[in-house]
C-alpha cells in the first residue's frame, strides 16, 4: 500500500499556522486572489474573518484584538493601493511596538514581470516598519509563520509583512529579517550594576518609579507593584502601561507623558522626587527629550542603544521580574513617600480639572462616565483634547481595560478599538471618546457594529473644530484657519447602522442618556455638545500650553 502525501499550499500552510499559534480572528479587506484562498482555509480551521471598510481599520482592529486576547493581531488587504492603506496600520503597530501580521496579495512569479495594474514592491513599502519581509512560497510557509510571529512578539513588538502570492508553488522568499540588531539583549542580570543600583536608591529619600508598557508584557506586574509597596515610593506609568498599578493605590500619582513644565501635573509629580527609577519606559510613548535632571536609573529587558532616554546614572537589563524581586529582596523597607501628600496632591490636581463642573465640558464628563461605569469597563480613546483628559479624569484598575495612541497620536484609533474590544470582550461594557472630527474619519466602520451586534457606547465630543491644533495656534497666535467643521447629525448615522442616538446639551441630560446606554444592549451614540473655549483651561494643566 502506497501512502499518498499531499502537499499544501500556501494559503493551507499559512493558515495552519494561524491556528497553531491561536489566533482566532483575521481582519481586512479581500481581493480576488491569494486572500480569498486563504479566507477559505482559514475558515476550515475555524478562524473568523470579520470585514472592514478600510485596510487601517483592519490593522487596528486586529491590534486591539491580539492585545485582549494575548495573541499577534492578523490583518489582510489586496496589493496595491490596500496595502498602501494597511501600511498606515503597520505604522501604529511600529510605533506603539504591538505584535501585528500585515498579510498582502501579490502577483506570481509567473506574472509580475508582465503586469503593472496595481503593482508596487510590497516589501520596501513596509521596509521602514515591518521586522520582517516574505514572498511566501507553499514548501516553507508554515516555518517561517511560525518564526515570524514569534519575531513580532519579541522586544520590542512590531509588525511583520507577508506578501501572499495566487497560486504559486514556490519556495518562499525573505526580502529582509530584522533580526533586532539595534537592541542589545542581556542574558545574566549584572551583579555589579545591581550592587550599585541598590546603593543609590538606599540613598535616595524620595526615589520615584516610572513603570512602562514592557512591566505587563513581561508578567511583571505583581513584582512591580511589590516594590513599590517595599518603598511606599511614589508610582507613574506611561498611557500604554495605564493598570499595572490600579489608579486607586495610595502611591498612584500619575501618567507620564514626557512633559517637563513645572506647572502641569506631571512636571509638579515629578519635581519632588530626587531619584527617577524607570522601569521598562519605552522613548516612542515621550512627547519630547527627557529632560529630567534628577538621577535616572533605566531598567529594562533589552538595550537599544540608538533611542536613548537621557544620561542615566545606572543601567541594568535582563528579566524583570528577577531584578525586581532581587531588588526587593535587599532594599531596605522603608517609608520613602507620605501618601497623604499624594492624596492631596489629586485632590489639588482634580479641582483644576473641575471635575464636577455643573457644565458640559470633557472633564465632566469622563468623570461621570467614570462614576456609572462598571469597573471594568473598557475605555478606548485616542488624540484630541478629551484623551489628554482622560489621563487624570479616567481611573483605570487592572490591565488592558484602556486603549489609547501615545506612540502615532492616530486620530480615529478610538472606532476600530472598540470594536475589536467588543469582539474580544463581549461581557464587558466597552465606551469610546472620540471628537467629531476623528468620528468622520471611521464613521463608516459602524457597519462592522450592526453586522456583528456589537454594541459600543460612543461618545462623540463636538465642537465642530480640532480641538488641540486650535489651541496651539491660539498659543502662538495664530489665526484661526483650516481647523472648523461643519455641523453633523450623529444622531441619524446612529439610527442608520441601527442604534440609537443621543445629544446632551448639560451634563444632566448626559448622565439620563448614558444611564440608558448602559441598560440597553445597541450600538449607541452620545453627542455631546462642548464649548471648545474651555479646552485651553484644561490642557494647560496637562501639556503645559
Amino acid at each position: 500500500m502506497v501512502n499518498i502525501v499531499t502537499k499544501l499550499s500556501t494559503a493551507e500552510n499559512v493558515a495552519l499556522s494561524l491556528y497553531e499559534n491561536k489566533i482566532k480572528y483575521i481582519f481586512g479587506m479581500p481581493g480576488g486572489g491569494s486572500s480569498i484562498d486563504l479566507i477559505e482555509e482559514c475558515t476550515k480551521k475555524g478562524l473568523k474573518f470579520v470585514l472592514t471598510q478600510h485596510e487601517t481599520t483592519a490593522a487596528l482592529m486586529a491590534i486591539v484584538y491580539g492585545q485582549l486576547t494575548n495573541t499577534t493581531g492578523v490583518s489582510l488587504s489586496i496589493m496595491g493601493p490596500g496595502a498602501i492603506n494597511l501600511c498606515a496600520g503597520a505604522g501604529y503597530a511600529y510605533w506603539e511596538r504591538h505584535s501585528l501580521i500585515c498579510i498582502t496579495e501579490t502577483y506570481n512569479s509567473s506574472l509580475y514581470n508582465k503586469m503593472s495594474l496595481q503593482k508596487i514592491n510590497h516589501s520596501e513599502l513596509f521596509s521602514t516598519m515591518a521586522k520582517t519581509s516574505i514572498i511566501l512560497g507553499d514548501s516553507d510557509a508554515q516555518e517561517l509563520v511560525n518564526k515570524a510571529i514569534t519575531l513580532s512578539s519579541e522586544e520590542r513588538p512590531g509588525p511583520i509583512h507577508f506578501d501572499m502570492p495566487h497560486s504559486d508553488a514556490n519556495d518562499s522568499v525573505i526580502s529582509y529579517w530584522k533580526s533586532d540588531k539595534d537592541y542589545i539583549k542581556t542574558e545574566k542580570v549584572s551583579s555589579k550594576q545591581l550592587k550599585l543600583i541598590i546603593d543609590t536608591i538606599e540613598s535616595a529619600k524620595f526615589p520615584l518609579l516610572i513603570g512602562g508598557p514592557l512591566v505587563y508584557r513581561n508578567n511583571s506586574i505583581s513584582s512591580f507593584v511589590n516594590l513599590a509597596e517595599h518603598l511606599q515610593c511614589a508610582t507613574m506609568v506611561t498611557s500604554k502601561a495605564r493598570g499595572i498599578i490600579p489608579e486607586n493605590h495610595p502611591l498612584f500619582m500619575g501618567i507620564v507623558s514626557g512633559v517637563y513644565d513645572k506647572s502641569t501635573f506631571e512636571g509638579q509629580a515629578i519635581a519632588k522626587s530626587d531619584l527617577i527609577v524607570s522601569i521598562g519606559l519605552d522613548r516612542m510613548e515621550l512627547l519630547s527629550p527627557w529632560e529630567h535632571t534628577q538621577p535616572h536609573i533605566i531598567i529594562d529587558k533589552i538595550q537599544n542603544p540608538h533611542e536613548p532616554i537621557g544620561t542615566p546614572k545606572h543601567e541594568i537589563y535582563g528579566d524583570l521580574n528577577e531584578i525586581l524581586s532581587k531588588l526587593k529582596s535587599i532594599l531596605t523597607k522603608r517609608n520613602t513617600w507620605n501618601t497623604q501628600y499624594i492624596k492631596e496632591f489629586w485632590e489639588t490636581s482634580l479641582s483644576k480639572l473641575e471635575l464636577n463642573n455643573p457644565t458640559i465640558t470633557a472633564t465632566s464628563v469622563i468623570h461621570t462616565i467614570r462614576k456609572l461605569a462598571p469597573k471594568d469597563a473598557i475605555l478606548t480613546t485616542e488624540a484630541g483634547i478629551y484623551g489628554r483628559v482622560a489621563l487624570y479624569a479616567w481611573k483605570v484598575f487592572s490591565p488592558n481595560t484602556y486603549f489609547d495612541s501615545s506612540g502615532a497620536n492616530t486620530m480615529g484609533f478610538s472606532i476600530p478599538a472598540a470594536l475589536a474590544s467588543c469582539i474580544a470582550r463581549p461581557k464587558q461594557r466597552t465606551i469610546a471618546l472620540i471628537g467629531d472630527a476623528g468620528f468622520l474619519m471611521r464613521a463608516t466602520e459602524l457597519e462592522i457594529a450592526t453586522r456583528l451586534k456589537l454594541h459600543p457606547i460612543i461618545i462623540i465630543f463636538t465642537d465642530r473644530t480640532l480641538g488641540m491644533i486650535r489651541v496651539k495656534q491660539s498659543s502662538k497666535k495664530y489665526r484661526r484657519n483650516g481647523v472648523d467643521l461643519s455641523v453633523t447629525n450623529f444622531v441619524k448615522i446612529a439610527e442608520s447602522f441601527g442604534g440609537q442616538g443621543f445629544v446632551a446639551n448639560s451634563i444632566q441630560e448626559f448622565k439620563q442618556h448614558f444611564t440608558t446606554a448602559l441598560n440597553n444592549n445597541q450600538l449607541t451614540i452620545i453627542d455631546v455638545q462642548v464649548d471648545p473655549n474651555t479646552y485651553s483651561d484644561h490642557i494647560k494643566f496637562i501639556r503645559g500650553y
